[in-house]
């Protein structure tokens, strides 16, 4: 009997300690039905836990800037450039619960992906993280789509998202500007971008940090995106979401440069990331 149109959840899960880099089961995240599927978002749990702001509710941390993730579809897709921070995956948490909560990156448009294929993901866990109340730390990784068996003939090509993003505590960029290596284009595909995430954690909680940090954001051929001057996080980035629109196109090798006032502090750590896609062969 053919297998129709119908929806997909896809998971795996371990646990890790500081300063760890883990790679989730592969057999866990491709399905065990030999049809296309496509996938929707990517969820992201840490358990305890992602944010917690009320003091009464537990001793526990933040995670959601210490957990980062890698993404890539067979091993040739990447999703990700590197390790990126959980929360510069997507602009606003989407739940939350007493002790944990999850993020999830919602893709601008569904990505298929062929019989057999799957994409591969991995963790890390920052070695200074603050320590949450109990190690080692749960973490999940979800996907969520369609089983796509209607389908007669598979297209050539699918959008494929992408994300990359400038952690300041990253070796070499604790400066006040990035460097060509990072927020850049690092395919040989034209990117198209949607929006831009910008975050100040307070690395000693976890939590939001100090959002009078200043900064200036250049598109890739130099011109300010923000075109008067030098801004405040959360004067452009609004405080529900942290993201800001931004519609262009970031070609192979290109970048956006982000400079700030002064350098960042062991304390408060700003992050930019951009979030897009581009078209690329059926995987």
């Amino acid at each position: 009997m053919a297998v129709n149109a119908a929806p997909l959840a896809l998971g795996s899960q371990l646990t890790i300690t500081r300063g760890q880099t883990l790679r989730f089961a592969s057999v866990d995240l491709a399905p065990k039905v030999l049809v296309p599927y496509e996938i929707t978002s990517i969820r992201m749990l840490g358990y305890p836990s992602i944010e917690i702001e009320d003091v009464a509710a537990g001793p526990s941390s933040a995670l959601r800037g210490f957990l980062k993730f890698k993404f890539e579809v067979g091993n040739f897709l990447p999703l990700t450039d590197h390790f990126v921070p959980m929360w510069m995956l997507t602009p606003a948490r989407q739940s939350i619960t007493e002790l944990g909560g999850y993020y999830e990156w919602r893709f601008r448009e569904p990505m298929l992906i062929s019989p057999g294929g799957r994409i591969d993901a991995q963790v890390s866990l920052q070695a200074d993280a603050p320590n949450p109340g109990v190690t080692p730390i749960f973490v999940a990784v979800s996907y969520s789509g369609m089983l796509r068996g209607d389908l007669e003939n598979l297209p050539a090509y699918t959008d494929v998202p992408f994300c990359s993003a400038w952690d300041t505590t990253v070796t070499g960029n604790q400066g006040t500007a990035n460097d060509w290596n990072t927020l850049r284009n690092p395919l040989s595909t034209t990117l198209d971008i949607h929006s831009l995430i910008a975050r100040v954690q307070n690395d000693e909680t976890g939590l939001d940090g100090d959002d009078s940090t200043e900064l200036q954001i250049f598109d890739p051929y130099g011109r300010a995106v923000n075109r008067f001057g030098t801004i405040q996080f959360h004067a452009e980035f609004p405080t529900d979401t942290r993201e800001m629109p931004w519609c262009g196109q970031l070609e192979p090798d290109q970048h956006f440069a982000v400079r700030l006032t002064t350098p960042p502090s062991t304390t408060y750590r700003p992050m930019i990331s951009y979030l897009g896609s581009r078209r690329e062969r059926l995987p």
